[in-house]
């Protein structure tokens, strides 16, 4: 798992894991507001998407609702994201 490699950004917090396939632009960003929902404010949601364009799409989301965008990683199985869910 990629995210065991980043530093220890959240050691002390659980993580929630989300594969959005090759879901695309507003089902990708409703699959993640779905898999968001249950997460504990603080928490961390690791989220592995294929498209192309979550590149742009989830950071957007991230600045646009509050959630912490902690790392961003692109490789050849797709893209993976860690999401820190904002306090409420």
């Amino acid at each position: 798992m990629w995210a065991a490699r980043l530093p220890s950004l959240h050691s002390n917090m659980t993580t929630h894991f989300v594969d959005t396939k090759d879901l695309g632009c507003g089902d990708l960003i409703m699959a993640l507001m779905k898999a968001m929902k249950p997460v504990p404010a603080g928490e961390i949601l690791d989220l592995h998407a294929e498209d192309t364009g979550a590149r742009e799409d989830i950071p957007s989301w991230c600045n646009m609702t509050g959630h912490k965008l902690l790392a961003a990683q692109t490789g050849e199985d797709g893209n993976h994201y860690i999401i820190q869910k904002k306090e409420s």
